[in-house]
C-alpha cells in the first residue's frame, strides 16, 4: 500500500478579514497515496491522515488568533490518488461581513452578558384576627389568634448569560451528564453565590458545539419589621426555629428576613391559643449547593 504523504502548497490559498474583526484563511495541502473518496471520508468522519488538520485544529501560525479549522474542499486529480485540499481556518463568525456580527467564540473564548429584574417574593405575616365561638352558656364570644397570611416583596436580581464553545470532538453523554450534574446547583464564583441553569449545547458542526449557561443572582430579602407587633408580625418578630435563624445561614447576618436560595414557611407557637406567643418561621433551601462544582463544567474558563 503506497505511503499517505501530506505536503502543504506554497503560494497557494488566500486570506480576508472583514470590518468587524472577523477573519479567514485558506491553506492548501497536497494529499497523496489514499484515493480522493477514501481521504474524503475520512476527513469529513473526524480522522484525517497525519499531518493534515482536523476540525477544530488551530492556525498552524497564529494559534492564538481564534482561527481554527472550519471547513475544507477538495479537488481530485486525475488518478484519483491525488487530491488537493483546502482548509479553511476561520473565526466563528467570518464571512458575515457585518460590523455587529455575533460573539467570536473559538478557542478558549468567553462571552458574558447580563440581564436585570424584578421579581415578588413572598414572605409569611402573623395578623391578629378573630374566630368566634358559642360558649357553654350560648353565648357567642370572640377569640383572638394569629392568622398567618402572606405578603409579596419585590426583589432585584440579575441574570449572567455565558457562551463559549466546546471543539475537537464529538460531543459524548460524559459532557452531557456534566452539565446535568450542576443543572439547578447554587455555585460560589468571586465571592457570590448563584443559581447555575444549563441552556444548550448546539452544534455548528460535527466536532463543534456552542454552550449556554446562566447563575441568577438571590440577594435575599430585605430586613422588614412591624410597626405595631400587637397587630401584625413580619418573620423578625415572630422568631424562627432553632435550626432557620437568619445569623446561621449564609450570609445573612440575621438582619436579612430571607436569606439567599430560600423560602418562609411557619408552624404554630407551642400554645397556638396564646396570642403571646406567634407562630414560628421556618427557611427551607430551595436547591443543593456545589459551591465549585462550575470547575466541572467542560470548556468554562472561568477561576
Amino acid at each position: 500500500m503506497p505511503e499517505i504523504t501530506v505536503r502543504r502548497r506554497a503560494g497557494s490559498g488566500g486570506a480576508r478579514a472583514d470590518r468587524s474583526g472577523q477573519r479567514s484563511e485558506t491553506i492548501v495541502y497536497t494529499v497523496s497515496g489514499i484515493p480522493s473518496s477514501a481521504l474524503k471520508s475520512a476527513v469529513m468522519g473526524g480522522n484525517p491522515p497525519k499531518d493534515l488538520p482536523a476540525f477544530g485544529d488551530p492556525h498552524p501560525e497564529i494559534p492564538n488568533q481564534g482561527l481554527i479549522v472550519r471547513s475544507y474542499s477538495f479537488a481530485e486529480a486525475d488518478t484519483g490518488m491525488v487530491t488537493d485540499v483546502s482548509v479553511v481556518y476561520a473565526t466563528s463568525n467570518a464571512g458575515t461581513e457585518y460590523l455587529y456580527s455575533e460573539p467570536d467564540l473559538s478557542g478558549t473564548q468567553f462571552v458574558f452578558s447580563a440581564s436585570f429584574g424584578v421579581r415578588e417574593t413572598e414572605i409569611p405575616m402573623a395578623v391578629l384576627d378573630t374566630y368566634t365561638i358559642t360558649d357553654l352558656t350560648g353565648s357567642q364570644v370572640d377569640r383572638p389568634f394569629w392568622n398567618v397570611k402572606t405578603v409579596k416583596v419585590p426583589e432585584s436580581y440579575m441574570v449572567i448569560q455565558a457562551q463559549w464553545q466546546l471543539a475537537g470532538q464529538p460531543l459524548d453523554m460524559d459532557t452531557l451528564q456534566a452539565f446535568q450534574s450542576q443543572h439547578n446547583k447554587i455555585h460560589q464564583i468571586n465571592g457570590k453565590r448563584y443559581l447555575f441553569s444549563a441552556g444548550a449545547i448546539t452544534p455548528r458542526d460535527n466536532n463543534t458545539y456552542e454552550v449556554t449557561g446562566s447563575w441568577t443572582s438571590d440577594e435575599g430579602t430585605a430586613e422588614k419589621r412591624s410597626k405595631d407587633i400587637t397587630k401584625y408580625n413580619f418573620p423578625l418578630d415572630m422568631g424562627y426555629t432553632d435550626f432557620s435563624d437568619p445569623a446561621s445561614i449564609w450570609p445573612n447576618d440575621g438582619t436579612l428576613t430571607r436569606s439567599p436560595f430560600h423560602t418562609l414557611s411557619t408552624v404554630p407557637s407551642e400554645d397556638p391559643s396564646s396570642i403571646i406567643l406567634t407562630p414560628l418561621v421556618v427557611q427551607v433551601p430551595k436547591y443543593e449547593e456545589d459551591l465549585f462544582g462550575y470547575l466541572t463544567l467542560p470548556g468554562v474558563p472561568l477561576p
